[in-house]
């Protein structure tokens, strides 16, 4: 993963003191000054700087026409009362928050008029989200897939419940796909959950000969959220996924792009799931909430329809299509739920995962 840190020095408001570093070329030596009750001159060799952590602006402490910077005693710091540390002698100021800075000097007691330095927004920041960058870290989303059924008694106490009491905490639910499939169940449409099951037998890995079978990142079978999640999040998501999605009169769209940081083999599966179906649900009766409930997916089943081969850095489109049949499901209520497959040590692992409403559109994120 490639990020961008500053080399010696990155300043944060909430450290309890300001940092300074060099970012510039060496400054000469000057000959020690001699001691002056003069105000001291503060200058900086500019005066608005990217909020990237990493542009920086440098500072010069003059005293009756003497550079006293490295002389003991000065002390640069800010209009909040936070001081620099200098290194070398040599004071440096970058932030990636922006905004309006004020610093004076202090020397021998007297202090110096003070300098606005202006933080602006960093540019460089990939002003169009949906434009694929290979250069920044992407969002990672870890696919729980559940093979589960109205007439299990057991598949919704041993799943649903620890996995809604997790997804309570944003900061998990940010990083979880859910997709249950449901096993020649009740619920209408779905019969084809049974030849998704030999579709995961043929993987040679999993096999679901009772319910609940759950499998997550096709890395693991469950063993609770919080395990599998911190499991899945340690590998590093090699693509990213943007989308977007319409529906016209029984027929759903997607355009699907994927981009990679690697060269591989890769593949591409998209599914439309339904939320808030009322049905019965076995130890729980009629009127359960059902959701995140498979409703279609994309050629090949749940391993996707053949490999695309890509080149580091690449990006590719896909379409995929789907019926609707409005007396079966709830249009409303439908979502897309896109992941990405890679073979990994002669396997084939989900390796990154998204999930947009039917009808609208999501850029691809990064951390």
């Amino acid at each position: 993963m490639m990020k961008r840190y500053a080399t010696l020095f990155v300043m944060a408001l909430s450290l309890s003191a300001l940092v300074a570093s060099s970012c510039s070329k060496s400054q000469k030596e000057d000959p020690e000054p001699e001691p002056s009750d003069g105000r001291p001159e503060l200058i900086a060799d500019r005066t608005e700087i990217m909020a990237d952590g990493v542009d920086c602006v440098n500072f010069t402490v003059m005293l009756d026409g003497v550079d006293i910077t490295s002389e003991e005693g000065v002390t640069i710091c800010s209009s909040a009362g936070l001081c620099m540390i200098p290194f070398g002698g040599k004071f440096s100021f970058s932030t990636k928050i922006p905004g309006e800075y004020d610093f004076t000097a202090s020397y021998l007691g007297q202090e110096s008029l003070p300098v606005t330095v202006t933080v602006v927004p960093d540019q460089s920041e990939n002003p169009d989200p949906s434009t694929f960058d290979p250069s920044k870290e992407f969002h990672k989303n870890v696919l729980f897939t559940a093979f589960t059924a109205t007439w299990c008694g057991t598949c919704y106490g041993k799943y649903k419940n620890p996995m809604a009491e997790y997804l309570q905490d944003e900061t998990h639910a940010d990083h979880i796909i859910q997709m249950d499939i449901h096993v020649e169940d009740e619920i209408d449409n779905t019969q084809l959950s049974y030849d998704l099951i030999a579709d995961l037998d043929a993987d040679g890995r999993w096999s679901v000969r009772t319910l609940p079978g759950i499998i997550v990142d096709f890395r693991r079978e469950f063993t609770n959220p919080s395990d599998d999640w911190i499991y899945c999040m340690g590998f590093s998501p090699l693509t990213a996924i943007s989308a977007e999605s319409s529906y016209n009169g029984g027929s759903a769209t997607v355009n699907v792009s994927l981009g990679v940081k690697e060269a591989g083999e890769y593949r591409l599966v998209a599914a439309l799931l339904e939320d808030n179906i009322i049905a019965y649900q076995s130890s729980y009766g009629e009127g359960y909430n059902h959701n995140n409930v498979l409703r279609a997916i994309s050629d090949g089943g749940i391993f996707g329809d053949g490999d695309i081969t890509m080149d580091a850095w690449e990006e590719i489109q896909r379409s995929f299509s789907f019926d609707v049949d409005e007396s079966l499901c709830n249009v409303s209520n439908l979502a897309v739920v896109i992941y990405s497959l890679r073979h990994e040590d002669g396997v084939i692992v989900a390796d990154n995962s998204i999930r947009l409403q039917l009808g609208k559109s999501l850029d691809y994120r990064y951390e």
